[in-house]
């Protein structure tokens, strides 16, 4: 069993949520998309725009 942080805009469907009362604050979380060189360029593409779009463009552009 393991407990993962994560956004619930970002949750795959059928994992349960704890309540916050059960859980030590948590801190600020940030995502830092990286490619690997083989990658292919459209899905890494298309995987960097699903995020963007479900945590609301929040994101900063990759470093």
């Amino acid at each position: 069993m393991g407990i993962m942080v994560e956004s619930r805009s970002l949750a795959p469907a059928g994992r349960r949520e704890l309540p916050p009362s059960t859980l030590p604050p948590i801190e600020d979380v940030e995502f830092i998309l990286v490619s690997a060189p083989f990658a292919d360029r459209a899905s890494v593409t298309a995987f960097t725009r699903l995020i963007r779009e479900r945590v609301g463009n929040s994101l900063s552009p990759s470093r």
